[in-house]
């Protein structure tokens, strides 16, 4: 399994992807992306035109997985956004993925805590960043769950890489 960078033709897993029934709920949105909109966000990762932003696919054996985004929010901390496609979960993508962002998190200098927010009823994703070495503290933030109609709390799992 590798993570590599995104090109063009990978938009298509990307966008199947995201509109699996999973992706859209964990997501917080009510109904699958705009094909055209999505195509000019996912144009923006193949191009590198976000310069707080490292984007890439996972893959295995020549065949797409799933995805990490890094997001540089300051100087000391990058937040995780991934997914893995339904059709190869339970299977480690997720732990890999994690587990990758840490190697190339572990390679940067300074003192940076890597971050990311999961849905407490979410355990697939609690279960890959603990397996992982994340660590819960209890902060969370509220965040407006269409499907659901509701507020949902999303809990801070950190892992920190000392200088």
């Amino acid at each position: 399994m590798i993570l590599r960078l995104p090109v063009k033709n990978d938009f298509d897993f990307y966008y199947e992807l995201k509109c699996e029934p999973s992706s859209i709920y964990w997501s917080g949105f009510a109904s699958a992306p705009d094909r055209e909109k999505l195509y000019v966000h996912f144009m923006r990762f193949v191009k590198n035109n976000f310069p707080d932003r490292d984007f890439y696919i996972l893959e295995d054996q020549g065949v797409p997985t799933g995805y990490l985004q890094l997001t540089h929010n300051n100087a000391t901390e990058i937040e995780i956004g991934y997914g893995v496609s339904e059709k190869y979960r339970g299977r480690g993508y997720g732990y890999c993925i994690l587990d990758q962002a840490k190697q190339i998190v572990a390679k940067m200098n300074g003192c940076i805590n890597l971050i990311g927010y999961v849905r407490d009823d979410n355990y697939s994703s609690k279960k890959c960043f603990e397996k992982n070495g994340f660590f819960r503290n209890g902060t969370y933030v509220k965040r407006y769950f269409a499907l659901d109609s509701s507020d949902a709390k999303m809990y801070l799992y950190y892992w920190n890489k000392q200088m």
